[in-house]
Formats: structure tokens, sequence, C-alpha cells
């Protein structure tokens, strides 16, 4: 519940190396893929790698938006087309990638967490856009973005679990009322896509503080929650205490 660190960017988001962490389980072809839940390895993305060569494994979302598009949950291209039109400065060398269905917050915080520290620092990116897929991946990056915040880094994320999102509590999140698997946009629709990562980090600039989640306007065409609803109602209730068995 505590508010989370809040770093001002030191400089103008069109003059800012700009980093990609997303989940997912995106990988490049040739890398061995993600395979189990609680999976805690990462893999470095060149930002330079065509997304035909881009691969996703994951044990927890329906994969076929992204297995079509692996832009829906990693906005490379999107990033790419920003940097070249000036709304953003650049991309550090590499994006990194992740499976976020990671239940175990210690093994997040004492396995994961250290090596995307150590990442991060080396690339020394002025601005981090954090992109979750999966519940449990929300507040993976939620406490990832809280983290990141508290050593220096701005960071800003995009959200597609409004309520995960909220009991997170990250610094900068936008949220899509879109279907979990499409938390950048639609499959091939890169202008789309621009708006979103766009809106998402417009935030760097344009947050007052912590806390707030900002709502983006765009609309999925057709209805989807009630089939959501129905798979949602059939989990576990959530508690704001622990709970055991």
């Amino acid at each position: 519940p505590e508010p989370a660190a809040f770093v001002r960017p030191t400089k103008p988001l069109a003059e800012s190396k700009v980093a990609l962490i997303a989940s997912g389980g995106i990988y490049h072809q040739g890398q061995v893929a993600f395979h189990h839940k609680d999976d805690t390895s990462f893999r470095r993305i060149p930002t330079s790698a065509s997304t035909n060569d881009l691969r996703t494994s994951h044990f927890a979302y329906d994969m076929t938006s992204a297995r079509v598009d692996p832009n829906v949950v990693f906005p490379l291209d999107a990033l790419r087309s920003m940097a070249q039109s000036g709304t953003i400065g650049s991309l550090t060398t590499h994006a990194l990638t992740f499976m976020g269905g990671i239940y175990s917050q210690r093994r997040l915080k004492e396995d994961l967490l250290p090596a995307l520290v150590d990442e991060i620092a080396a690339m020394a990116p002025d601005v981090v856009l954090l992109v979750p897929v999966l519940p449990v991946c929300h507040q993976s990056f939620g406490l990832i973005a809280r983290h990141l915040e508290f050593l220096g880094y701005p960071t800003t994320s995009l959200s597609s679990s409004l309520v995960i999102t909220s009991s997170a509590n990250p610094p900068r999140p936008a949220f899509l009322d879109y279907p979990l698997g499409h938390t950048a946009g639609r499959p091939n629709e890169l202008q789309e896509q621009i708006q979103i990562t766009t809106a998402a980090l417009g935030l760097i600039d344009t947050a007052a503080g912590p806390g707030q989640i900002t709502p983006l306007p765009h609309v999925w065409p057709t209805e989807w929650k009630t089939k959501a609803r129905k798979l949602s109602d059939k989990r576990t209730e959530r508690h704001d205490t622990p709970q055991y068995e």
C-alpha cells in the first residue's frame, strides 16, 4: 500500500534512451524456450532483431495473437518507429524478456530481480518501459517497477489487469482494457501499438505522482468480457491476507 518511489526524468523523452522489459515468454529463435512455472530465467533480445525471428513459450495464456505478432506483448516495432520519428531518443541495445508467471515473490526478489538490475545498470537507460501479460505478471512487474524506481530509474508500465495493478501499486501504470495477451495492442495493428506505447511513455513527463492508474481510450472491437468472467469465476477467491492450506 505504500506509495512507490517516483523519479523525475533528467532529460526530455525525445532525447531519452528507453529500455524494454516484457514478460509473455518471448525469446529469439535459437535461444532456449521458457518452459515451466516459476521460471526465473530471462533472455536478452537485440532491439535490432526481426520480429519474424521471435518466438513465445508460456504455460498460462493464449499465445495465438503473440505468435501472429509478438508486438502485442513485446512492442519492439512500435518503439523502433518512435525512435525513427524522434518521439524517443533511442533504444538500448537489448530488451529483456522473461516469463512473468512467477508465483514466488521470494524467487522473484532473490533470483530474477538482481539479474535484471545488473542488466539495466549495464545498459544505462533513461527510461524503462514494463509490459506484463498475465495477472501474476502484473504482480511481478509492479514489484520490479517499484524496485527500479527506488534505484533511480524512471519507469512506466502497461497494464491489462486493473485490480492487480492497483494492488501492486507501480509508479506510472497505463491501463488498456483489452483481453490478456494484448497488453500493447491488437496483432498487426502497428499504428495502434504506437499510440498505446506512446501514451505509456508519455506518463514519464505527465504523471503528477505515484499511485495513479491512467486509463487508455482504446476499445476492443468485440465483446470479450463475458467469456473472461466465466473463466475467472472458477478461480480461488483473492484475499488481502495470506491464506494457508
